[in-house]
C-alpha cells in the first residue's frame, strides 16, 4: 500500500471550497424546515461569505465550548429603510 500524504486534511477550509459546496445546493431547497434556501446563500454570497468562513473554521478547529449556542443560534434579517430599492429576487410574484 502506498503511503498518501494527509497533511491538508489538517487545513482550514478555503473560500474557493466553501463557495463550491453554496453553488451546490438546491436552489430551491432549505437544509432543514426552518433553513434558507440555496438561493439566498448563492444570492448574498459577497455579504455572508466572511462570517460564513469564520463560522465553519471555528467548528473544524474544534471549539467546542460553544456546540450549546450554535444549536440555539438565530439569524436575523435586517429590514431596508423605506424608499430604498431592494433585492426583491426573495420574494414570492
Amino acid at each position: 500500500m502506498q503511503a498518501q500524504d494527509l497533511t491538508s486534511l489538517e487545513e482550514q477550509f478555503t473560500e474557493v471550497e466553501v463557495l463550491a459546496v453554496v453553488q451546490d445546493i438546491a436552489t430551491n431547497k432549505a437544509p432543514s424546515p426552518n433553513g434558507y434556501i440555496g438561493a439566498f446563500f448563492k444570492a448574498s454570497w459577497q455579504t455572508i461569505k466572511l462570517d460564513l468562513l469564520v463560522a465553519i473554521n471555528h467548528f473544524y478547529c474544534q471549539n467546542t465550548q460553544h456546540f450549546k449556542q450554535l444549536n440555539s443560534a438565530h439569524v436575523i434579517l435586517i429590514p431596508q429603510e423605506n424608499g430604498s430599492k431592494g433585492d426583491n429576487r426573495f420574494q414570492s410574484n
